[in-house]
């Protein structure tokens, strides 16, 4: 024990010394280095015999090398290594001869001092590429490359840093002002109009209620019968139809009654035209200009027999005779229009929802609402002449509400998926003859229906003389 103790001792004792001799300098590392010389910093040392040592590898490796490059790796000269892994494994032809001007420059000294007068002139001031001083210069020069490179790269990254903080500071900066000006608009500019802006709005709809032409389709004309968009049922075909459906209701309540204002539904008509002939709507619109002639023409032979107009609330009520019978004609076809477009309405919905397999429950309460509306608009097309003049648009505006808007939105709703686009687009349907939908067919024929409702359905059918189409029975 008493041996390595005086071992350690010694070692340390040693390391000291060896310190004390060559002196402590930077831990300088080249990371390209392919020979030891290149990382042998010891003529940074305080020790004389270590820098002699050092200049000794460093002319045997540059003697290595010149004779490599001035013989050429194949020439027997040449045939001592450098110790130099990258030069060693290279193959390298000869590249200079005698008197070149690369001999000259390897090999022949240069002046780096120019002697003024009066200085010595046994100085030397010759170097060439052997000299150990040039070798020191280009090494340091190296490691000072190196490290002002690096110096260099982390200067760029620390600007760009500074730069990339600077911007997010001004986008943060920018944020604050952007929310701090909307809250300043908000409570400068909106809250302060907003009591404005009610005003505006309370006095518009005030102007309306005061504005008789705000609502003269509601006091005059067809008002809940007349079709509005909440009524539609997000499918194409079916809203047409019931807007033709609609259109022929107008007509048929105007030849009854002139007091009914129905210009928008004559524009809708004529804009339908325009669009797509229609057969339905041709007769509903010469029928409508029928009636319109004759009260017109009324209107004028009224005035012009007692030579001042009279104030007849309906100028219907002074048609004579023939007038009479020819409006009774014109008010049985529109009524034959209306039933046979409103049978062939629902016998289409009733088609769709067979064809594309709607769920029982949906069709159970689909079919009975039909048949209980059919049936009411079969008796009141038989008591028309006693009927009051909103009768039949309230038994209209009450289908468009409860079954239009609902039951027929709920059918769009199942067949969306499975009927293919072009089945739900709009579609003109026409009929020449009665075609009856199954679900009154069916009330027809089972046990429910009564005597009572098997006349009123065949004397509707005489009245009109309508043909039933025994293709969709």
């Amino acid at each position: 024990m008493l041996f390595i103790i005086v071992a350690i001792i010694a070692s340390k004792q040693v390391i000291t010394l060896k310190l004390q001799i060559l002196g402590i300098w930077p831990d300088i590392k080249c990371e390209y280095s392919t020979n030891a010389l290149w990382n042998d910093l010891i003529h940074l040392s305080l020790s004389t015999s270590a820098k002699t040592e050092q200049l000794e590898k460093a002319v045997a490796l540059t003697t290595a090398i010149n004779q490599l490059l001035l013989y050429g790796s194949n020439s027997q000269y040449s045939n001592q290594l450098t110790g130099d892994q990258l030069i060693d494994g290279l193959f390298c032809t000869r590249t200079l001869s005698k008197g070149s001007l690369e001999e000259e420059i390897q090999f022949s000294p240069r002046d780096i001092f120019i002697n003024r007068p009066g200085e010595s002139k046994d100085i030397n001031s010759t170097v060439d590429l052997r000299t150990p001083a040039v070798q020191i210069a280009a090494s340091l020069l190296m490691f000072d490359l190196q490290g002002g490179c690096s110096e260099y790269r982390l200067a760029i990254i620390d600007e760009q840093q500074q730069a990339e903080k600077k911007m997010n500071s001004l986008l943060i900066l920018f944020f604050i002002l952007a929310i701090i000006a909307t809250l300043t608009g908000y409570l400068l500019c909106l809250i302060p109009t907003r009591s404005i802006i009610f005003k505006i709005a309370q006095g518009t709809e005030k102007m309306k209620d005061i504005n008789p032409a705000s609502d003269v389709n509601e006091r005059t004309g067809m008002g809940a019968a007349s079709w509005k968009e909440e009524y539609s049922c997000d499918c194409q075909r079916l809203d047409k139809a019931h807007q033709k459906v609609l259109m022929a209701l107008a007509g048929l309540c105007y030849s009854l009654d002139g007091e009914i204002n129905i210009q928008h539904q004559i524009n809708l008509i004529e804009i339908t035209l325009q669009q797509h002939q229609s057969i339905d709507g041709i007769q509903i619109l010469n029928n409508v200009n029928e009636v319109i002639r004759m009260r017109e023409e009324a209107r004028n032979n009224n005035y012009c027999t007692n030579g001042d107009q009279k104030q007849v609330i309906d100028i219907t009520l002074s048609f004579d005779e023939a007038k009479l019978k020819q409006l009774s004609v014109i008010i049985r076809k529109l009524l034959e229009i209306l039933i046979r477009v409103t049978f062939s309405s629902l016998s289409d919905e009733e088609d769709l929802i067979t064809k594309y397999h709607i769920p029982h429950h949906h069709k159970k309460d689909h079919h009975a609402q039909h048949a209980v509306f059919l049936r009411k608009i079969q008796q009141e097309i038989l008591i028309i002449a006693r009927a009051t003049k909103q009768h039949s648009k309230q038994l209209y505006s009450g289908w468009l509400v409860n079954h239009v808007s609902k039951v027929d939105r709920e059918l769009t709703t199942l067949l969306v998926g499975k009927a293919p686009e072009s089945e739900l687009e709009s579609q003109d349907l026409f009929y020449y003859q009665l075609s009856i939908p199954q679900s009154y067919s069916h009330f027809l024929e089972s046990d429910s229906a009564s005597i009572q409702d098997k006349n009123l359905f065949n004397k509707m059918l005489n009245i009109l003389e309508l043909k039933v189409d025994q293709q969709n029975t």
